[in-house]
């Protein structure tokens, strides 16, 4: 971290990573019971992978008269990913097994730079701040099956050129010590190229396939409002649109539906006779009509209190609603289509500082998640947990030691739709304790 001048300042850092590890994987509770492995043990010991990632970040920052200050960021960062699974052991492939092969390399960089003023007119403050930047992904995503880590068919191989360029501005407005306005904006626009090097023969496994290129922008407001009525007391409402964005494979697959779509009508061909030159493609119609960037609405309600810097508590009421979109089910190379869910819940949060060494934290939140269309009972989001809480004990600098006993909670969730399957949930204990000479 070096100073250039008195305003400015220029820092770089470097780091890498890599792991190796070999797993048991997911086992059948009965070969433990059995006595057949015990439970770290493993039915197909071949299963394991390897990841790495090495990353650059360059940042310059400099300050301004009146509080100005100006800030830009370049990285890059370059990942790779390989992971061999066998979840169904041999019930797909009854003589060499069903062990599959999953790779991604990935280069991404990227560009982030934003500028902040203040001003003061008729006693009233405006900070304003505007940025932009880009982020551009490089990926190479495959999927095999390999049994004993040889590989026969390939489910999957592309090439995916994804390019995400954004520009937004944010103006907060400070009426009064009681009264402050947070507007935001910021536009988004997307590119997805995608180059499918998968090999269709008759070995290939019933995949849809497709190479191609689309692009969207979306636009994103927010509104964020607070009340102070009295100091250290606040009471916030927060409202904004924001969005997903789907596998750009799912991308250009929707978007070759519609082409083929286009082409059968001018064809002449009937509904039922496009339908089924589709199905004859592995393609499913329901893909036609999704969106490239499903919508995301959300919305929160809640105050915040902080007593002599002793004591904070925050609670807040919040709900989100999501459009139709993919859930990329990576075991398979396959996409299943979601319909349009909606979550609310309760967020509460305590920082308790009972001496001027020791704090007591906790997070708690309940929610609900519900897919919308379904009978009630029948709409539970798969795998969204219903309770989860955080917190525990921290102990700073106390004569030369730093400590900490915390906890993480998340309650039993659905397994599927309509909760006859239940993924249990988990209590996690850990504590760490440190000293310093």
């Amino acid at each position: 971290f070096t100073s250039l001048t008195d305003r400015s300042k220029l820092s770089l850092s470097l780091s890498s990573f890599t792991c190796a590890w070999d797993a048991s994987g997911q086992i059948p509770e009965r070969a433990v019971k059995n006595g057949i492995i015990d439970r770290f043990g493993a039915l197909d010991d071949l299963e394991g992978g390897v990841t790495g990632r090495q990353n650059v970040n360059i940042e310059y920052s400099y300050k301004g008269n009146n509080n100005d200050n100006f800030i830009i960021q370049n990285y890059f960062s370059k990942y790779n990913f390989k992971l061999f699974s066998n979840f169904t052991l041999f019930a797909q492939d009854s003589v060499r097994g069903d062990m599959i092969e999953q790779l991604e390399n990935r280069n991404l960089f990227g560009m982030n730079a934003r500028y902040n003023f203040t001003r003061e007119y008729n006693e009233r403050i405006f900070k304003t701040t505007v940025g932009g930047g880009f982020r551009a992904d490089d990926i190479d995503v495959a999927l095999w099956h390999s049994p004993d880590k040889e590989r026969f068919e390939n489910f999957t191989d592309c090439g995916v050129a994804q390019r995400n360029y954004y520009l937004w501005v944010q103006e907060e407005i400070i009426l009064s010590p009681k009264l402050r306005f947070n507007l935001g904006l910021r536009e988004d626009y997307f590119t997805f190229n995608v180059n499918d090097r998968t090999i269709l023969d008759s070995n290939s496994t019933p995949l849809p396939h497709a190479s191609g290129f689309e692009q969207q922008n979306i636009v994103s407001p927010k509104v964020n409002i607070t009340f102070t009525p009295v100091k250290n007391f606040d009471i916030f409402l927060n409202s904004g649109l924001g969005f997903h964005s789907n596998d750009a494979r799912n991308i250009i697959i929707g978007s070759r539906i519609r082409e083929l779509r286009k082409l059968y009508n001018n064809q002449g061909l009937t509904t039922e006779q496009g339908d089924s030159l589709l199905s004859m493609a592995n393609f499913e119609k329901e893909q036609e009509n999704t969106t490239t960037l499903p919508r995301a609405t959300g919305a929160e309600i809640g105050f915040r209190i902080k007593i002599k810097d002793r004591l904070h508590i925050g609670m807040d009421f919040w709900y989100l609603h999501l459009e139709k979109e993919f859930v990329y089910v990576g075991d398979g190379g396959t996409t299943e289509l979601s319909d349009p869910t909606q979550r609310f819940g309760f967020d509460f949060d305590l920082r308790w500082k009972i001496t001027n060494w020791l704090w007591l934290n906790n997070d708690f939140c309940l929610s609900r998640a519900e897919i919308i269309g379904l009978p009630k009972g029948e709409n539970y989001v798969p795998l969204s947990p219903q309770i989860v809480s955080t917190g525990g004990l921290n102990m700073t600098k106390f004569k030369n030691f730093t400590a900490n006993l915390m906890y993480r909670y998340v309650s039993d969730r659905p397994g599927n739709e309509d909760f006859s399957n239940v993924a249990p949930g988990h209590l996690i204990f850990n504590a760490g304790i440190s000293y310093e000479y």
